[in-house]
């Protein structure tokens, strides 16, 4: 038997077809499980990380005595450091003066226990190392690299031992000599003279010994 649906189009029932209500179903199920699903991971990795912060706590608690005495220690450290440098600098800046002083009089030429110059006065100075350098640069001191200078004034009881006084400085090892100026006494016969000496840096028991001449 043929059926005819004798109604006109725009009264006949449409007739949809059921895959599409199950897609109306399924597209907001499926929705909420994906939701669903990252809320959870997501529940999950703050649950993790709340626990891993616990745990470093503990473990920041645990290891506080260990840092406090890291902490000190590195302070003692940079106390010490600093104790270093000071000694360092005062070392470094140290001048041993008997241990020049004793060099240039050594120095002085004798005969048996007679000086032929004696010495009225003596002024110390430091020399720095970059003046050091422009005295090497300048010929001064025979070309020794000094650290002490001394400046003097002296009388001789003749030329001769004027003279030999300056010999000994030209030559000596660790000393130099710029002499400035003589001059005569007419009434004791004496020569009055100025100079200063360079004595360089000493090395331990680097003193010069006493020589008779």
């Amino acid at each position: 038997m043929i059926k005819l649906n004798l109604l006109p189009k725009n009264l006949r029932k449409r007739m949809e077809p059921g895959w599409w209500r199950l897609v109306t179903i399924l597209v907001p199920l499926a929705t909420i499980g994906i939701l669903s699903f990252y809320h959870l991971s997501v529940l999950s990795r703050i649950h993790t990380l709340e626990n891993q912060k616990t745990q470093l706590e503990v473990q920041v608690r645990q290891l506080q005595p260990f840092i406090e005495e890291q902490n000190q220690l590195s302070r003692q450290k940079d106390q010490l450091q600093k104790i270093l440098t000071v000694d360092k600098k005062v070392h470094t800046d140290f001048v041993p003066w008997s241990d020049y002083l004793a060099t240039f009089i050594n120095e002085i030429p004798r005969r048996e226990s007679h000086f032929g110059v004696s010495l009225r006065s003596i002024n110390t100075q430091v020399v720095a190392p970059s003046t050091a350098q422009a005295f090497v640069r300048q010929g001064l001191y025979n070309g020794k690299v000094i650290r002490v200078q001394l400046t003097i004034q002296g009388q001789a009881r003749n030329r001769e031992a004027l003279i030999g006084f300056i010999r000994t400085f030209e030559s000596a090892p660790n000393l130099g000599i710029n002499f400035q100026q003589a001059s005569l006494d007419q009434g004791s016969g004496y020569y009055n003279f100025s100079a200063t000496i360079g004595v360089a840096k000493l090395t331990k028991g680097g003193i010069t010994s006493a020589q008779s001449r």
